[in-house]
């Protein structure tokens, strides 16, 4: 009898322990798939964007939301577009207004900081350490040519205005009326060897509660013709219509010189002895004999004009990606044509064009005019400067050496002719010369 009893209590715990634990286990599942849920409520999260074909650079992930602030200001936004309509008289001022200057091809100048220096931004980036004594010295020098290369000028400011150029900043409103807080991304969108890795990272650690993608949708590389029929590689979600592009554009002479060194997908002749090569040479006839025997057929467009100066054989070749290739006359005429569509915009969407130079010179106030185009604040007001490469291909150039670089006259005109510096004065497109304060080389 004592046996069976003791039988039968062995068999009851047996019976009783693996309930308890599977009561155990659901009940830690259900709190688990709660907290879960409770997380995915909170937060508003977008996986790291795509990659372009040229690609090999890290993403940094950063969990974008939307903050409280944010939320108000968006919902007083709200209500401000719900207020009656403004009355003729204050209609027909506006009207005025925008008459009176020429939003499109006017710079959005901000005066803030004119007296900013190179050893200051160097000291705000936290590298002036690692300047070296000679080129401590050669500082003011440095920063009166980047004053005359790339400083802004305007009659009714001061003589000496070094503010940035943000061009566009009259389609923001648009785009904020158009595009919900909660829809809307920005990305960059540039030629080779501009910056825009530098720039979608700056983005990343400076802008809250919108999105910033590595690309455009479209591909930042590809031709503005690409727009809304060209979807990049893991960008089949978004809505192309809802980005910022923030085209970034770079002084023609410098960014000749940088493809010379990194031609990504950019096939021509030249070589590390003769580049930038606009106008063939002697040298050139004798290295590459085949070099102008097809001249006129490649330049149609100058077949009427008997200047050998103004003709050029270094036909340059771009594989934007498979079945995406485009023939240009020269590095000049690349540059012109990719981004005379950005500037001229004739579709009218929204769109930010910033300078190259200004990301290394002002980039605080460029990153809050951005901010301010997408409706929202900086992460913080000191602005986080990306001091490293940001890239592990090309050419690698970190910021102090950009700074160096763009400051130096003579490696701008380096490897240049005479012949290649008036056919580069000829060609440059003069519009978008004037607009960027790019000064042209004269021979």
């Amino acid at each position: 009898l004592i046996k069976k009893t003791i039988n039968t209590e062995k068999k009851k715990t047996r019976n009783t322990k693996p309930k308890k634990k599977s009561s155990s286990f659901l009940v830690s599942w259900m709190l688990s798939l709660g907290l879960a849920f409770s997380l995915f409520q909170t937060f508003s999260y977008e996986p790291p964007s795509h990659l372009d074909s040229f690609s090999d650079v890290h993403h940094p992930h950063v969990l974008l939301h939307e903050s409280a602030t944010t939320k108000l200001q968006h919902a007083q936004r709200l209500e401000q577009e719900n207020l009656p309509p403004a009355s003729q008289e204050e209609q027909q001022k506006t009207v005025n207004n925008s008459k009176q200057t020429d939003l499109k091809k006017s710079a959005a100048k901000t005066l803030l900081n004119i007296s900013r220096t190179l050893i200051h931004v160097l000291e705000e980036a936290g590298v002036a350490n690692e300047l070296s004594a000679d080129e401590t010295r050669l500082l003011p020098e440095l920063e009166q040519v980047w004053n005359e290369l790339y400083g802004t000028f305007d009659n009714n400011a001061n003589d000496n205005n070094t503010g940035p150029l943000v061009y566009g900043m009259e389609t923001c409103e648009a785009y904020r009326n158009m595009v919900p807080l909660r829809k809307r991304y920005t990305a960059p969108a540039g030629m080779f060897d501009t910056g825009t890795n530098n720039l979608q990272i700056s983005m990343l650690h400076n802008i809250k509660a919108v999105p910033v993608r590595f690309q455009v949708p479209w591909g930042k590389h590809r031709m503005e013709a690409r727009r809304l029929k060209h979807v990049a590689p893991r960008a089949e979600k978004f809505i192309q219509a809802d980005c910022l592009p923030i085209v970034i554009v770079r002084d023609p002479y410098q960014w000749m010189q940088s493809m010379c060194k990194s031609p990504y997908a950019a096939r021509w002749k030249h070589g590390p002895q003769r580049c930038p090569n606009l106008v063939v040479s002697d040298g050139d006839k004798k290295k590459w004999k085949n070099v102008i025997a097809d001249e006129k057929e490649l330049h149609k467009k100058d077949a009427t004009n008997e200047d050998d100066e103004s003709i050029t054989p270094f036909q340059v070749k771009v594989i934007f990606g498979e079945g995406d290739i485009e023939f240009f006359d020269s590095l000049v005429d690349i540059w012109n044509e990719w981004y005379s569509p950005y500037w001229k915009n004739s579709a009218g969407y929204p769109r930010l064009i910033i300078r190259f130079e200004d990301m290394l010179m002002h980039a605080p106030i460029v990153m809050d005019q951005i901010a301010h185009c997408l409706g929202v604040e900086l992460k913080s007001e000191k602005y986080m400067y990306q001091t490293n490469s940001a890239k592990r291909h090309g050419s690698g150039t970190n910021f102090l050496k950009a700074i160096m670089k763009t400051a130096d006259a003579e490696k701008r005109v380096n490897g240049l002719t005479l012949k290649d510096k008036i056919y580069a004065a000829q060609h440059l497109d003069t519009e978008m010369m004037q607009a960027f304060q790019y000064r042209t080389v004269q021979a």
